[in-house]
């Protein structure tokens, strides 16, 4: 064995001297008197080379050997769900069988990661970059718990519902710019769009289609459960933020969708104080100082004037389906309008008006995009809030000088008419009108105006002598209505799953002025039957995508079932008195009193009998804050009685025009629990009431 080769020392080493190796000192290091070294052992160049490489190879098969097992993993849950989809019963619809393997599917896969506590492992997607951070949790959903261990939709099912969002839900929510949410997806963990707001847009999205509808449920606990998780695990305020409000906003409207009545109430709350605690209720001050701002700036500055619109809309629509009060008070808004759709999507910072401006005379002209439209509208419909349930004694009403409840209604009533008016063309109802917002705020005014003027009708049909103000009510009414039933014609051929979700509350409000009208003694309108027949069935077709028109649909059925029911009561009875110059009508009165008793009782039970099962149901009054199901001084001693007014319409000149109107209370009057409970309401043309002389 040859011996091992001596190495240099460690001081010629250092200073790159060639050593004579001599021991125990070489010859420099004794002739400059310095410390000789030798090292223990050979160092060998290229070792740590070495074992880099065989880590890496040993590092590569560890990996091949992971995704081996997770294909073979991924193999069998596919299996497992096969075997799943095939076990179904024989007589199972195909449909039903296929939206329940989807969902078992995405059941099974959120199932097997939460009790593993890995995510699964997404493919890459093979359209870009732009879903490529969809499956990651941020911070804030990590520390959450439950939250971020549950994973992502597939990425498949998120573009879909993504692409289903911006095409459906932005036409009526125009709060999201689409190339900055998308251009966000790609940004870092701390940066992108939290998840509890994707899940909020999944959910509205599938809401509208039929192939994810059955998930929206599981998409709104995921979306709510996030939202409530980043405000109670981030420190300080920091959940306060652009996509918080926005995430709360959609909760809310998925929530009134579903007649969520009290839980949207607060999540609207939660949107409107988030959106205080930001300032957007004041972005528009004198005192601020106008400095040119970037495309990105405008785009950014645009959403959260746009979100505190589409708050203040939702706190409206809220407090009226509820009767609670409102959170925003319109007086302290220094915000101004948001800016045009195509203004809105360039990044172009375009000067628009306030709220106190478009309520001027001639403001409804300089509305430019039907969004405006649409805050206009909803802003005029929810002032009968405080209007209709003003306290007033029938003293009051029917005095000399005017009280404020009738300058408060000459004053909607004229702002109401003024918009119409002024609305500007490619706003109004037409065949050549595409866009639901611009149908909606049609729609949302000739609700308003029937729920001002209704509540007029109501707290006139008290007094005496009040004829002239009470047909000019039931005029507008009627008029409305029908405007309502001409515009449904016309836009019922598009796309109803792009319509407003409260689009179904005014077709319900037209519905119940026909309702009324079939529930009074006399003859009915020709088109009444006609047009709240279509309403329902173009309502039937709205709840497909919008649920919370299936409960207005309901209602009105219930409404038309009860003044079915109650004219073929009426009739049965003889109640129907005879028009001005008809001097048959007490014989065939008292022909039907003699000879029909035995089918008259019988018609009168089961009448009752509807009227009892109408009560036990207790259902609930729809929109209390802007309908008055019932006056504040109503007595229920007067239910039934019969009401006198003078009449004073159209037929004035004749002989009867100064005779007394008999309005004979409906038989439903006196114990069910419809939602539109007014006995004695008058919802027609009082020259057509029936007339007793005096």
């Amino acid at each position: 064995m040859t011996p091992p080769e001596i190495m240099s020392c460690l001081e010629c080493r250092n200073r790159k001297l060639k050593c004579d190796r001599k021991q125990p000192v070489c010859g420099k290091c004794q002739r400059t008197h310095r410390e000789c070294r030798y090292p223990e052992r050979r160092i060998h160049k290229g070792t740590r080379r070495r074992d880099t490489k065989i880590l890496e190879a040993r590092l590569g098969e560890v990996e091949r050997k992971l995704a081996a097992a997770r294909a073979a993993q991924e193999a069998d849950s596919s299996k497992e769900n096969s075997r799943g989809s095939d076990s179904h019963a024989p007589g199972q619809h195909k449909s039903a069988s296929s939206s329940e393997h989807e969902k078992s599917i995405y059941t099974d896969e959120l199932n097997a990661t939460r009790n593993s506590g890995t995510p699964q492992r997404q493919g890459p997607s093979s359209d870009g970059d732009c879903f490529r951070g969809l499956n990651a949790q941020n911070d804030h959903q990590r520390a959450a718990g439950q939250v971020a261990q549950q994973p992502a939709p597939p990425e498949q099912m998120q573009r879909e519902l993504f692409q289903v969002y911006f095409d459906r839900i932005q036409e009526c929510l125009p709060i999201i710019h689409q190339k900055r949410f998308y251009d966000a997806l790609k940004l870092d963990h701390g940066s992108r769009p939290p998840l509890s707001l994707q899940y909020a847009m999944w959910t509205l999205a599938a809401s509208v289609t039929h192939k994810y509808k059955h998930l929206c449920d599981i998409l709104y606990q995921r979306a709510r459960s996030g939202a409530h998780a980043s405000e109670e695990l981030v420190h300080g305020e920091s959940f306060v933020s652009l996509y918080s409000v926005q995430c709360w906003h959609l909760i809310a409207t998925f929530e009134a969708q579903r007649m969520h009545v009290a839980r949207a109430w607060i999540s609207t709350g939660k949107c409107v104080r988030l959106c205080q605690l930001m300032g957007l209720q004041h972005m528009d001050e004198p005192k601020r100082t106008n400095t040119p701002l970037s495309p990105e700036e405008c785009i950014k500055l645009e959403e959260k004037r746009r979100i505190f619109w589409a708050s203040f809309m939702g706190d409206r629509w809220a407090s009226a389906m509820s009767g609670w009060p409102m959170t925003i008070n319109e007086s302290e808004i220094l915000t101004s309008m948001p800016s045009s759709d195509s203004a809105f999507a360039q990044g172009i910072e375009e000067p628009t008006l306030s709220l106190k401006d478009l309520l001027l005379d001639n403001g409804a002209s300089r509305v430019t995009s039907s969004f405006i439209g649409t805050i206009l509208a909803v802003t005029l419909m929810c002032r009968n809030f405080d209007h209709i349930h003003a306290e007033s004694t029938p003293e009051e009403l029917g005095s000399d000088k005017i009280p404020g409840f009738w300058k408060t209604h000459r004053k909607l009533d004229n702002l109401l008419s003024d918009a119409f008016m002024c609305l500007p063309e490619d706003l109004r109802i037409s065949e050549r009108l595409r866009d639901p917002n611009a149908f909606f705020l049609n729609m949302t005014m000739h609700a308003a105006t029937i729920c001002l003027h209704r509540a007029a009708v109501q707290k006139l049909s008290r007094l005496e002598g009040q004829s002239s103000f009470l047909a000019q009510s039931v005029a507008r009414c009627i008029a409305s209505a029908r405007a309502i039933s001409t515009a449904t014609r016309l836009f019922s051929q598009q796309d109803l799953s792009r319509i407003n979700p409260w689009t179904g509350f005014c077709l319900y409000i037209a519905g119940l002025v026909y309702c009324h009208d079939l529930r009074l003694s006399h003859e009915p309108t020709q088109d009444g039957l006609s047009n709240v027949t279509f309403l329902l069935v173009v309502m039937k077709s709205i709840g497909m995508y919008q649920p919370i028109t299936e409960y207005f649909t309901v209602q009105l059925e219930i409404e038309l079932e009860a003044a079915q029911r109650g004219r073929n009561c009426k009739l049965g009875q003889g109640r129907i008195l005879s028009s001005p110059g008809n001097q048959r009508c007490d014989t065939s009165e008292s022909r039907s009193r003699n000879g029909d008793e035995d089918s008259q009782s019988r018609e009168s039970n089961s009448v009752d009998e509807v009227g009892n099962m109408l009560s036990n149901l207790q259902l609930p009054q729809p929109m209390a804050g802007i309908l008055l199901h019932r006056c504040p001084h109503d007595d229920a001693s007067e239910i039934g009685s019969v009401k006198t007014v003078n009449d004073s319409s159209s037929n004035s000149s004749s002989p009867q025009g100064q005779e007394h109107v008999r309005i004979v209370g409906g038989p439903f009057a006196a114990g069910h629990k419809l939602p539109s409970n007014s006995p004695g309401t008058p919802f027609n043309n009082p020259s057509h009431y029936s007339v007793q002389s005096a």
